[in-house]
């Protein structure tokens, strides 16, 4: 996907190989917060760029990305990476070097950074360009 965009107005540079990857998070209000797996089948890589858009969301959400070989409590694990998202808008966060995790990559997305378990009342979508290893 190289020279891939991200959303309307936002581009993240991608090389052959790069992996685009999807995410859409709607949850009823109030619903429990659980974690996905980003990439399955792939254990490593590393991840380029996140976007967040969060433009028809209200509130500041966080995008909670674990490194595990097995699903995380999300209220309870500690997480090894933690992006805002703010309401209203779109936001891109690029990594220079990428970010190497060597295990399976999950994610959720909640109303609070470090801990809790309540998602977003609104639909929101994480795009992450990801380097397989």
């Amino acid at each position: 996907m190289a020279g891939g965009t991200i959303g309307t107005h936002l581009t993240i540079p991608a090389k052959a190989g790069d992996v685009l990857v999807k995410y859409a998070q709607s949850y009823p209000t109030g619903g429990m917060l659980t974690a996905t797996q980003v990439d399955p089948g792939n254990s490593g890589g590393t991840i380029q760029a996140v976007e967040i858009d969060a433009s028809i969301v209200a509130a500041d959400c966080y995008v909670r990305f674990w490194f595990t070989n097995s699903e995380p409590i999300a209220a309870a694990e500690a997480v090894k990476l933690l992006l805002k998202g703010y309401g209203g808008k779109k936001v891109q966060y690029t990594f220079g070097s990428g970010v190497t995790y060597t295990s399976e990559l999950w994610i959720a997305v909640c109303t609070t950074s470090i801990t809790g378990d309540i998602a977003p009342d609104e639909d929101l979508a994480v795009n992450i360009l990801l380097t397989p290893a």
